[in-house]
């Protein structure tokens, strides 16, 4: 299979990209091909704004104008957590020390629901 496709890398004078011809075999062209489709169910996001290639100079312009970047601040660690208790969870964030409010509860996946105490066999 051969196809004609226009190679940015390559731009002739006037700045428009060069047309150049591909030879594939039909296996390798569908391999490439189904590369770009997407599995069902997955939406993609492709670079758009500063982020497209056509605007790579001006986010590089952008990124030079930007200061340098301080150092982050190490996270707060509370040296003297209670015992956490694994029915109860925590009632403060140990981070923040803001209280913790309950949303959901989900029920635990893949184990059997917790029993206190199993019943002895006659």
């Amino acid at each position: 299979m051969t196809f004609r496709y226009g190679n940015h890398r390559e731009l002739d004078d006037s700045g428009k990209p060069q047309q150049q011809e591909l030879t594939l075999s039909v296996t390798e062209f569908l391999h490439r091909w189904s590369e770009h489709v997407p599995v069902p169910g997955v939406h993609r996001v492709r670079a758009w704004g500063r982020y497209a290639s056509t605007q790579r100079p001006k986010l590089a312009q952008g990124r030079e104008q930007l200061p340098e970047e301080a150092p982050r601040a190490t996270p707060r660690v509370v040296e003297t957590a209670p015992p956490r208790d694994h029915d109860r969870p925590w009632e403060r964030c140990p981070v923040g020390q803001q209280p913790m409010v309950v949303t959901q509860v989900l029920p635990r996946a893949g184990a059997p629901p917790r029993v206190e105490s199993w019943p002895e066999a006659a």
